[in-house]
């Protein structure tokens, strides 16, 4: 039995059809697979860009902050007191804002550990700068 040729023309436009629209369906599946890959692979890479540089901004900061003892002499009293005013403001900030950085329990513990000695120096350094300690002393 022979299928009529505009039977055959038919089925053969039916499928090309439906081959064409599953083509684009797959390929808008894996267009839209890889576009939300490429968002997740950004938004990772972005956080820890923002990560190391807030790391760099404490570093940064304890640094100019434990710097104020030595410029004894240097500033006024007044200009070393706002410096450490300011940087005390910062590195708080920048201790709250890295916590919410971690993705592990062990970038976890780590942060805590940073937070808890940042914090003690600048209670300690508080402290001997109340008592009047020597600039050698507080640096």
């Amino acid at each position: 039995m022979r299928i009529p040729s505009k039977l055959s023309l038919k089925i053969f436009l039916t499928t090309g059809v439906l081959a064409l629209a599953l083509s684009g369906s797959l390929v808008l599946a894996v267009f839209w697979y890889a576009r939300a890959s490429v968002k997740r692979a950004t938004n990772a890479l972005v956080e820890d860009v923002e990560s190391i540089a807030t790391v760099q901004n404490i570093q940064q900061n304890l640094s100019t902050h434990r710097r104020q003892a030595l410029l004894k002499g240097v500033r006024t009293d007044e200009e070393r007191k706002q410096s450490i005013v300011i940087s005390n403001q910062i590195l708080l900030q920048d201790i709250s804002k890295i916590s919410s950085y971690a993705s592990t329990d062990e970038e976890k513990q780590m942060i805590e550990k940073v937070k808890s000695s940042v914090l003690f120096y600048l209670n300690t350094y508080e402290n001997l700068r109340m008592k009047g300690s020597r600039s050698s002393i507080l640096y």
